[in-house]
């Protein structure tokens, strides 16, 4: 009977590990792809976002339901943000999304099919349905 449940936490115990080295595996094949994309001389996707609202905003990309922060964008200023690579992938909706700090807002544009190298160029206006975006090729 010893034996037995000795065997049982051995097993419950590689499971664990092995659980918990799966998201690693995962994030591993995404970096690998991503530098086998910058070896082909594949460039990533640029995000300029101009900020004329008062408050500062928060930019966000997602992706198919996966999010990323970008970044923060001071109120009336411009900044500069790189997507990661996959966000250029094939058959990926992609959006940027501002939230005003301080406010329950918040904007997004439609979505975006982009390719590696293109450049967003995407102003949020004081009056946010008065936003705009516009996306540019590198080819």
């Amino acid at each position: 009977m010893f034996a037995r449940r000795s065997w049982n936490h051995t097993a419950l115990g590689l499971a664990v590990l092995f659980l918990s080295a799966t998201p690693v595996v995962g994030q591993q094949a995404k970096q690998a792809n991503a530098d086998e994309q910058a070896a082909r001389g594949e460039t990533r996707v640029t995000a300029q976002v101009t900020n004329n609202h008062w408050l500062d905003i928060r930019v966000v990309a997602v992706a198919d339901g996966r999010q990323h922060r970008l970044g923060t964008v001071t109120s009336f200023a411009t900044d500069t943000f790189t997507l990661p690579v996959w966000f250029a992938d094939v058959g990926h909706n992609t959006q940027l999304v501002a939230y005003p700090i301080g406010s329950r807002m918040r904007v997004a544009t439609p979505v975006l099919l982009l390719v590696p190298g293109d450049v967003i160029e995407w102003r949020v206006e004081n009056n946010l349905k008065l936003s705009n975006v516009a996306v540019f090729g590198t080819g």
